[in-house]
Parts: C-alpha cells; structure tokens; sequence
C-alpha cells in the first residue's frame, strides 16, 4: 500500500511509465543495430570485391606476361624456321638470293591475303550488325541505339 495516496493497487503496479519507455528504446536500439550491421555487412563485401579484384588482376597480368614471353619465343622460332626452310631451298638447288627471294614473296603474299580476308571480314561485320538488329545500315537512330544497348548491359 502506498502511503501518500492509500491505494492498495498502487504498490503493485508500481510507478507510472508510459507503455512505449521501455518498447521505444529497444526497438530504436535494434534499428540502429541493424543499421550499424548492413554497414557491417556492405564493408565487408567490398573489401572482399576488392580482394578478388585485385587476384584477378594478378592472374591476368601473369598470364598476359607469359603470353607475351611466349610470343617472343615464337617470334625468335619462327626466324629460325625460315633460315632452316632457306638452308632447305639451297639444298634443293636454289641459289641463296632466289631461296631468300621466294620465302620473302610467299610471306608477304601471306600476309598480304590474311590482311585482306581481316578487312573484308571487318567491313561484314559493319555492314551485318544493323541488320541483325533490325535497322538498315544507314538509320540516323543506329548510333543513339546502340549507346542505350551498351548502357544497359553496363547496369
């Protein structure tokens, strides 16, 4: 029983608080802890994005580098070839000018051919990427299209 007011219900259901004291402070503590938990979370994620990008770039500048090696190692082979392939000629009967003049002719004849066959494959390749995207090739619109394509594949 209280003394000041008599009331026998007083004591029991002790000092008046409002019924949202105790519930507000909790609730506004787990949001902040789940705020302070999804930073946490992003953090933690980008500092492994990083992790991995940074592996990843590794492992593509080791194998460009070994590709690049490589590349020199065949560059150095093939030279070796064309000597062994020139020494062949002579053997044949060719004089050594005529053996160096017709290796040099079939290389360039080559690459002459290779460079052709790029271009032409290049100047399809420009001509068919409208068509396939349902535009004639000379659409004014093709340029604005293919910039929204790119940037939606980018999002």
């Amino acid at each position: 029983m209280d003394p000041q007011t008599n009331d026998p219900h007083e004591e029991a259901q002790g000092p008046e608080r409002p019924a949202d004291s105790r519930a507000a402070p909790g609730l506004i503590g787990l949001i902040s802890e789940l705020a302070s938990g999804l930073l946490r979370l992003l953090r933690d994620e980008l500092s492994l994005a990083k992790l991995e990008a940074r592996f990843a770039l590794r492992a593509a500048a080791l194998g460009l580098g070994l590709i690049a090696v490589a590349l020199v190692l065949m560059l150095f082979a093939a030279a070796e070839l064309l000597v062994a392939a020139r020494a062949g000629l002579v053997w044949l009967g060719l004089s050594p000018g005529m053996a160096a003049l017709s290796l040099g002719g079939g290389l360039l004849l080559l690459a002459l051919l290779l460079i052709w066959l790029g271009a032409r494959k290049l100047r399809l390749a420009r001509i068919m990427a409208p068509r396939r995207l349902g535009l004639s090739p000379g659409d004014a619109g093709l340029a604005r299209h293919l910039r929204a394509r790119a940037r939606d594949r980018s999002e």
